[in-house]
């Protein structure tokens, strides 16, 4: 469950980049089995990421007037 105020989203591709140079740091720096396993199959392991945001910062914008709109 995500809390109330916040809510899932896919990962886009600059998500999923970031995500495996954090991993891969943290393998580089801890010699963690756990990210040494998902680093080794990543193509897979990537597609059960997902990311959290905040539920308001997904308002969707104000509709942008057009000039045949405004006659």
């Amino acid at each position: 469950n995500v809390h109330k105020d916040a809510t899932i989203v896919p990962m886009g591709d600059e998500d999923r980049t970031a995500l495996k140079a954090l991993l891969q740091e943290h393998h580089n720096e801890t010699g963690s089995y756990r990210a040494d396993l998902l680093l080794s199959n990543w193509s897979e392991a990537a597609e059960r990421f997902v990311k959290i945001v905040p539920a308001d910062s997904l308002v969707p914008a104000a509709p942008v007037a057009t000039a045949a709109a405004s006659k």
